[in-house]
């Protein structure tokens, strides 16, 4: 579930961070042999800018978007 919560921020993210680690192998800072391992490390790396992402700006954007709706449905009198 907890992975649900953050899956947009997956889809946001992973990308940006697949770069970065890939640019480690075309840079020849990884050998090439390590490629499973920075699979997983890119999968982590990629769940823990997707849990901030969340955490620290989506929740809050969220939450203020359904407040501003309430007040203008009229069912929350200040914003």
């Amino acid at each position: 579930a907890w992975i649900g919560l953050v899956s947009y921020g997956l889809y946001l993210w992973h990308v940006f961070v697949l770069e970065k680690v890939a640019s480690l192998f075309e840079q020849d800072l990884v050998p090439l042999e390590l490629a499973p391992v920075m699979t997983v490390v890119a999968y982590a790396l990629s769940l823990a800018v997707a849990a901030a992402s969340w955490y620290v700006m989506e929740r809050k954007v969220l939450a203020w978007a359904h407040q501003r709706e309430l007040v203008r449905r009229g069912r929350l009198t200040s914003a």
